[in-house]
């Protein structure tokens, strides 16, 4: 994971959304150890930009990695 010039990210994901993603990732059989939610903007909707929320195996190597505890958040250098 590269760490150059890549921007702090702040977010807060309430306890009820946490248990939705562990269950999910339970679900989708991905280890918490590597994957986690991978959170998106993407260009596109009414206001310019869409949001996306996938559970993910693992980071891609240009991600910024949030550390919830038991899960991981991971963001792409656009989103961020």
């Amino acid at each position: 994971m590269s760490t150059t010039n890549q921007p702090e990210v702040m977010m807060t994901v309430t306890p009820a959304a946490g248990v939705e993603v562990r269950k999910f990732m339970s679900q989708e059989g991905v280890d918490p150890a590597v994957g986690g939610l991978r959170v998106s903007v993407q260009p596109g909707g009414c206001s310019g930009f869409k949001y996306g929320l996938l559970i993910e195996d693992a980071a891609a190597e240009d991600d910024l990695v949030v550390d919830q505890g038991d899960y991981k958040v991971f963001v792409d250098p656009f989103s961020a």
